[in-house]
């Protein structure tokens, strides 16, 4: 794991601050991670919508139905 964190680290995703204790270790996303996660977000609701615009009322409804019953 922290060969990961390292790794992102190095390449700006993350900022690592070790305490005292070095077996704690904060970690905090970056102003470039927040954006990129911040677009993710974004293109996943457009393409949602997309593809949800594609249904008629009833579908949508079934649909949202067995997602609730395949998350129990």
């Amino acid at each position: 794991m922290s060969g990961v964190l390292d790794r992102m680290a190095e390449s700006g995703w993350i900022l690592k601050n070790v305490k005292d204790d070095r077996r704690v270790l904060n970690i905090r996303l970056t102003d470039k991670a927040l954006s990129f996660r911040d677009k993710i977000i974004n293109d996943t609701e457009e393409l949602n919508q997309e593809i949800l615009s594609m249904f008629s009322m009833e579908e949508r409804l079934l649909l949202i139905r067995m997602l609730k019953d395949l998350r129990k």
